[in-house]
Parts: structure tokens; sequence; C-alpha cells
């Protein structure tokens, strides 16, 4: 906690692993579990608000919130160490991986304590990223099926024009994974919009 910032940006988050698939090699101290981890800290309050432990209610309460202090001050942290303007995979590295980030939009619903800045960049980069992709004379083979989840994000930060080119571009995924790639995308589109329209709803 008291030492330099490259050491401080590991205080207070969840220990280093390899939940996120894309540290099998190593494992780091990935923000998709620290987010997971936020998320069920936040749920642990409202159960025991539910049943009423007045007790329970204040000592989880007073985690939830150590644990946000920490993984924000990380998270800045990591961006001034490594130069960068984007919400990073994990502290180790710095990386770019707005597949990951997504999650702390749903079902971990951080939006609201999300940097704005460090969020719009994130999913700018990867709009940027889709769309040189796109261009014929782009050469790629690589692609996930966890890419499905940023097309969501896009309406979640009420962008739902790119999110309509988000799937389509999924949908034109060539090879013998666009079946499977186009069903994902097509339930999480249908899931998505459902939300989208009971927001709409609401206001």
């Amino acid at each position: 906690k008291n030492s330099g910032d490259s050491l401080r940006a590991y205080y207070g988050i969840l220990p280093e692993s390899i939940s996120h698939e894309g540290y099998s090699d190593k494992p780091r101290h990935s923000y998709w579990d620290s987010f997971f981890g936020m998320k069920g800290l936040k749920d642990a309050v409202e159960i025991a608000e539910v049943i009423g432990d007045i007790n329970e209610t204040t000592r989880f309460k007073k985690i939830r919130d150590d644990f946000k202090e920490n993984l924000y001050n990380s998270i800045r942290l990591t961006t001034q160490q490594h130069k960068i303007n984007y919400i990073p995979g994990c502290v180790e590295l710095g990386d770019f991986d707005a597949t990951s980030t997504t999650i702390s939009l749903y079902p971990c619903n951080e939006r609201g304590n999300l940097p704005a800045d460090l969020l719009q960049n994130t999913f700018d980069k990867y709009w940027d990223f889709t769309q040189t992709r796109a261009k014929p004379e782009t050469e790629w083979n690589a692609y996930t099926p966890y890419e499905v989840r940023t097309i969501g994000s896009f309406i979640f930060l009420d962008q739902p024009d790119k999110d309509f080119h988000a799937l389509s571009a999924i949908c034109r995924i060539p090879g013998s994974a666009r079946i499977l790639l186009t069903l994902c995308a097509q339930c999480l589109f249908m899931r998505t919009s459902m939300i989208h329209h009971l927001l709409l709803v609401q206001d």
C-alpha cells in the first residue's frame, strides 16, 4: 500500500490467476477477476439487506467500499505506469482487451464508477480496430467468439448505431465458426435490445 506506484497497483485487488484464459501462460492480476469481485461484493450487500441482517450489511458495505477504492486506484496507477489511455486488461501488461472490459458494464454494472474518459477510449479503440479489420485490404485470421460481448457494450454506452455495425461485422466472419458466432451474436443482441427497451420504458 505504501510502496512505489509499480507495486501499489497490486494493492487490494484480487490475486493473480488464469481465470482470464488469455493469461494461461502466466497468472496475472486481471481486472476481469476484480470486476467480478466487485459484483460479488455488491450482491453480498444486497442479500444482507434483503434478509435484514444489519451487522452483515454494515460489514459487507465496508469491504465493498474498500475494494472499490483499491480497484479504481489500481486502474489509475496502471494506466499511468504503462502510459495508456484505456482500461487495461491486467496490472502487469497494461494490455488492451475490450472483450474482457465488457464485463465491467454487464454483468458487473460498473459504468457509473468507471473513469469516463478511459471507458470511452477503450471502446473507441476497439471500434477503430473493427473498422480497420473490415477493410478488404486488411489481412487477418484471428478472431474469438468473445468479441460477441462487445455488441451489448455499445448499447450500454448509448451507441446503438455501432451496435448494429458490430453485429453485422461478426456475422460476416468467414470460416467454420461463422454459424456459431452468428447464433451467439443474435442471442446476445436480442437480450441487450430487450434491456435497452426496458430502460427506455423506465425513463
